[in-house]
């Protein structure tokens, strides 16, 4: 999955004793690969290549290859300044439609305002024009009765952002 841990890749087997080689011929906009390390850095198929060169009295082995589907990001968790974990989920928009960006912060709240479990900021990419999206935001604890929601961001007045 898109914004996923980088992944270790192993290959076993040819008897010519030579290191197994990966690579990915896949754009560096989907997957990267560095020694046996793969990092998925888009929305995508990542096409991976392992190759073992010749070696003493044996042949090159076949060339190995695996593609790998990356799915959007549609779910990240932080840490809530009440202490405890928050996971912020969406669903809707194309295949293709993850968060490019993702932050929990304490940010400065309007008077009168508090914000206990901070906020979350976010954008979103490649979700198609005019598409609907559904937000679910999982708190460690229940909100108290009454808790009301804000949004912040750029308005015509402020096109820096206001509550």
């Amino acid at each position: 999955m898109f914004g996923a841990a980088p992944a270790t890749l192993s290959a076993t087997g040819g008897a010519s004793g030579q290191p197994v080689v990966f690579a990915t011929p896949s754009a560096a906009t989907i997957c990267t690969v560095n020694g046996n390390t793969v990092t998925f850095t888009g929305v995508g198929t990542c096409n991976l290549t392992a190759n073992q060169a010749a070696g003493g009295n044996y042949a090159a082995a076949p060339q190995v290859t695996a593609s790998v589907v990356i799915n959007g990001l549609r779910s990240a968790s932080g840490t809530s300044p009440a202490g405890g974990s928050i996971t912020a989920a969406f669903t809707g928009g194309n295949s293709s439609c993850s968060y490019a960006s993702t932050a929990f912060t304490n940010p400065g709240a309007p008077t009168g305002v508090s914000l206990p479990h901070g906020a979350f900021g976010f954008t979103t990419s490649n979700c198609g024009e005019g598409a609907a999206l559904n937000f679910t935001i999982t708190y460690p604890q229940p909100l108290p009765e009454g808790a009301k929601y804000y949004k912040f961001g750029p308005t015509g007045r402020a096109p820096g952002g206001e509550w």
